[in-house]
């Protein structure tokens, strides 16, 4: 019998390192995992609600399915990780390093995403709602809306007009999605 990551969270004292593990249908709550390191672990159907993982690393990650309330990422790193079909809220991506991230068919809502650097990131049909989007450096990033709607970004200069575009698009995708 497989352990779940729930009894091996709880067996550690804060920091946790995987490779090479899947799990599957868990509610993890209260929990203190960071400065832990994650690579080619796969997360489906797992939810993460009042979770620390600050200052983890995560390589090859896949997160499906998620969902993330309260979770801290606080200066954590992803690298080749993908967040598909998740829903985030009221997290935080403080100072986290991003590199070849994929989001896709996913929601971030009222989440602070400030103080990041992002380089070659893809959120594709994402939604984005009352964030506070912040970014450091960004190269690479393509945002595809729900309703396909590629945003060009061609000077991060303004990242402040990035957000509003960012949050603009997503709110019309987001209403004509729920009126249609």
């Amino acid at each position: 019998m497989s352990e779940n990551f729930k009894s091996i969270v709880e067996k550690n004292t804060c920091r946790v390192q995987l490779t090479s593990r899947e799990f599957i249908n868990e509610n993890i709550f209260g929990q203190l995992i960071g400065y832990s390191t994650f690579l080619e672990v796969i997360f489906v159907n797992i939810t993460f609600d009042n979770v620390d993982f600050g200052g983890s690393f995560f390589l090859s990650v896949t997160f499906k399915n998620c969902s993330f309330n309260q979770v801290s990422f606080t200066r954590s790193q992803f690298e080749d990780c993908t967040f598909l079909d998740c829903e985030t809220s009221n997290s935080d991506f403080i100072k986290a390093d991003l590199e070849k991230v994929t989001f896709k068919n996913s929601t971030i809502l009222t989440s602070n995403l400030s103080g990041m650097d992002l380089t070659d990131i893809e959120f594709t049909k994402t939604i984005f709602k009352d964030n506070i989007l912040k970014w450091n450096e960004v190269r690479g990033v393509k945002f595809l809306t729900p309703n396909n709607n590629w945003i060009q970004i061609e000077d991060f200069s303004n990242i402040e007009t990035l957000s509003q575009q960012v949050e603009k698009q997503n709110s019309e995708d987001f209403k004509t999605m729920t009126e249609g």
